[in-house]
């Protein structure tokens, strides 16, 4: 059973010598005496070592700044989480076999995003001033030369996807998305103030959020087909973003972190539309959506509680495309687990 804390706020008006009082109650989920969050399947480091602590005369010590080699930038899971891409500081990224922790890969790319393409043969990087890259994972070369056209603001490509069987790229920025058409630049689509998207497992419809809302558009003619206010306002300091998801009858939902809730917004109405705050892992095939937060929480689809942990400190986070697998960075090394672990370990609250 879980135990819950009550807030109370009181917020006083003065209008003409009157006052008036308001008392709003918040239910807050508490964290004390939670177990610790699970020990991972996976844990992949660097093969090189960094000591920061240099011994010296007279029992001295000095601490060393971390060298942009050994500091951990961007981390990827490919589709099915058999790979992880690994980018370090330095803009050296590595591509592991994540079960036997071998390099496959190793070579020089822009590295402020990662995202793996085709098969999860490539690896897609962005970098500064709109630049995207896709280089081919097996032989480390460049397939492609890509750049966004960026807004007034110049913002960084927060997110790209890649198909060139369908002739068209898509990116955001955090300022305007837009889908453009490969052979000749023409731009097919304006996704809006978009700053996060996901595409259907189909490929035929194509979700985006931003600071205005939630907004959904075919794949085939890219028309808007249906858009939605935020429900809930987002983190002021960070751009919004999105989970997607998929429920029984095979409709499709995306998650969007909210100042008071994880919001859910449903191709078709959903009983359930708000969890607590926190950053979403959603895996489908499974019928598990993990909810980091406060506190480390797993639900099932019908948005059932199955169990809670406290929460594991980590500054990148990555999941594969199945939702099966999904990965929390702390700096230094990548930790992965699977969604059914979880499941099967977890002590019901």
């Amino acid at each position: 059973m879980l135990k819950f804390v009550t807030i109370w706020i009181t917020t006083l008006f003065m209008i003409f010598g009157a006052s008036e009082t308001l008392a709003q109650t918040v239910a807050v989920p508490s964290v004390q005496g939670l177990p610790p969050f699970p020990q991972p399947r996976f844990i992949i480091q660097d093969d090189k070592k960094f000591n920061a602590v240099a011994f010296g005369p007279g029992n001295t010590f000095t601490i060393q700044q971390t060298p942009p080699d050994f500091s951990l930038d961007s981390v990827a899971l490919s589709s099915d989480g058999k790979k992880v891409a690994i980018g370090w500081g330095s803009g050296r990224v590595e591509i592991r076999d994540v079960a036997s922790r071998k390099k496959l890969a190793e070579f020089k790319a822009r590295d402020q995003d990662l995202i793996f393409a085709h098969n999860d043969e490539w690896l897609i990087t962005t970098g500064s001033g709109g630049k995207v890259r896709v280089s081919d994972i097996a032989t480390c070369k460049t397939v492609k030369e890509l750049e966004a056209r960026l807004g007034k603001r110049n913002y960084d490509v927060r997110g790209v996807i890649y198909l060139p069987e369908a002739d068209y790229w898509a990116y955001v920025d955090g300022e305007e998305g837009r889908v453009v058409r490969l052979s000749d630049g023409h731009i097919l689509a304006s996704l809006g103030d978009a700053t996060d998207f996901a595409l259907s497992a189909d490929g035929k419809r194509l979700w985006t959020v931003g600071r205005s809302g939630v907004a959904l558009f075919s794949a085939i003619d890219w028309t808007l087909t249906k858009e939605w206010p935020l429900r809930q306002p987002t983190n002021p300091t960070s751009e919004p973003e999105l989970t997607l998801g998929r429920t029984d009858d095979g409709s499709d939902f995306v998650a969007v972190p909210s100042i008071n809730g994880l919001t859910l917004y449903s191709e078709t109405p959903r009983q359930k539309s708000d969890l607590e705050s926190g950053r979403s892992f959603i895996d489908s095939t499974n019928h598990l959506v993990l909810v980091a937060g406060r506190a480390e929480s797993l639900y099932d689809m019908k948005w059932n509680l199955l169990c809670r942990w406290q929460q594991r400190a980590s500054h990148r986070f990555a999941s594969s495309a199945d939702g099966q697998w999904f990965a929390l960075a702390d700096f230094d090394k990548v930790s992965i687990w699977r969604m059914q672990d979880l499941e099967a370990g977890c002590t019901k609250p």
